[in-house]
């Protein structure tokens, strides 16, 4: 039943984004965020490779399309980034291992993503599109951790009994939805309608509680850092503060239960009863990866290959990532990698910082945003391997695009 639905779905995206890109970068967003062919058992349709199609179309579509202003530093970045992953991996004798081939694919496609989402989009209201679409797709997200949770429904909880909603897990789930409150609170500061208005405040309490819900101690690190930034800069704002009391309401009286209950013993859905020890073993891991990327200091140890470099280089036993987005690039693409990838922090907050500068309320208070959502992505990063998730390039590329449309909107009055 679904999968005919979906099939004529894509068809006519593939026909209507010719005309108007943003509607098939949107649909995609939908796809990434929410993952039918996953979660919906679409296995038919996915081996004609849907997503794969559209992109093409909808690049094609965007490069002949003219714009007055250019993305074309975010653009040698991305080229460098991908380039430099490649060079990793072949130095390394790696490129042949499915597993890297599948991560490079992923870095290719969030990477042409985003670069297609900065060419096509030239003004507030498909920006403005843009950001409700994530929001929405995201706030799913948080409802279906939320569900999941509630009725304990055991076939979409981990082994330890924590959500991930259309993720895949819970730490990734948290790091989308903590990204995405601050951007949540300012549609519903300048949202124009009520009953809009209305709609947000369940959004913002729904990527709460469904951050809440994953148990994620970055995750929950990352939800204070955002939600004090939002408290700081609307504390004279009567609302911010009810969110604020809510949102520490329910964290004395539910939420600190769920944390401590990681700190010791835990027994997980199959009967297993063990020791939590990941924090500590965190820590480890990110020793091995400093010491790794000393004996591999320009190229790293390739994509993915943290784990068995680390097995023969350092003598260790370990079969899991790193937890750290920063170490996980520095240890595995190498110093070169490691400063191409924090170029994209630094040109998005240079971006912001003079973005903030503007007189025009839209520009400065949707950079102030942005930048809190930013802020919140990178604390997660320090403890989540979040390099891969398309949202966290979306969040780099934002600024940028905000940015471009200001530079067009300077060009047009100069005329």
């Amino acid at each position: 039943m679904l999968e005919p639905l979906f099939f004529f779905m894509t068809v006519f995206i593939a026909f209507i984004e010719v005309l108007k890109p943003l509607y098939g970068v949107c649909y995609l967003i939908f796809t990434f965020l929410i993952m039918p062919y996953t979660y919906f058992d679409l296995k038919g349709l996915q081996a004609w490779r849907p997503n794969l199609v559209l992109s093409v179309i909808l690049f094609v579509s965007t490069v002949f399309r003219n714009s007055p202003v250019r993305t074309n530093q975010h653009t040698v970045l991305v080229v460098m980034f991908l380039g430099l992953a490649y060079l990793s991996a072949l130095i390394n004798g790696v490129l042949g291992i499915t597993e890297v081939k599948s991560v490079l694919f992923v870095f290719v496609k969030n990477s042409l993503f985003v670069i297609i989402i900065a060419s096509c989009i030239n003004n507030r209201k498909d920006l403005l599109l843009l950001i409700k679409t994530c929001v929405f797709f995201s706030m799913c997200n948080g409802a279906y951790a939320l569900l999941i949770q509630v009725f304990q429904i055991k076939s979409m909880l981990t082994d330890k009994g924590r959500p991930s909603a259309f993720q895949g897990d819970p730490n990734y789930l948290a790091a989308l939805l903590i990204a995405i409150i601050p951007i949540a609170y300012y549609l519903f500061l300048h949202g124009e309608k009520k009953f809009l208005r209305r709609f947000y405040v369940v959004t913002i309490g729904l990527l709460i509680t469904g951050t809440l819900c994953t148990v994620s101690r970055g995750g929950l690190l990352g939800l204070v850092l955002v939600m004090g930034c939002i408290f700081l800069k609307n504390i004279k704002k009567i609302s911010t503060i009810i969110v604020v009391i809510i949102v520490l309401t329910f964290f004395v009286n539910v939420a600190q239960q769920l944390f401590e209950e990681r700190q010791t013993v835990q027994t997980s859905l199959s009967g297993k009863t063990t020791v939590e020890a990941s924090a500590y073993s965190r820590l480890v891991f990110a020793g091995y990866a400093f010491r790794l990327w000393l004996r591999n200091p320009i190229w790293g140890v390739g994509t993915t290959q943290f784990p068995d470099a680390s097995n023969k280089q350092l003598g260790t036993r370990i079969h899991h990532t790193v937890h750290n987005a920063y170490l996980t690039i520095l240890s595995e693409h190498g110093i070169l990698g490691f400063a191409v990838f924090m170029g994209f922090f630094i040109l998005a907050l240079g971006a912001i910082r003079r973005l903030k500068k503007q007189e025009e309320v839209f520009f400065r208070e949707l950079a102030w945003y942005l930048q809190i959502s930013l802020m919140g992505y990178m604390l997660c990063a320090c403890f989540i391997s979040i390099q891969r998730q398309v949202m966290l390039w979306i969040c780099l590329v934002l600024p940028i695009i905000l940015d471009k449309i200001l530079k067009i909107e300077n060009i047009a009055k100069q005329k």
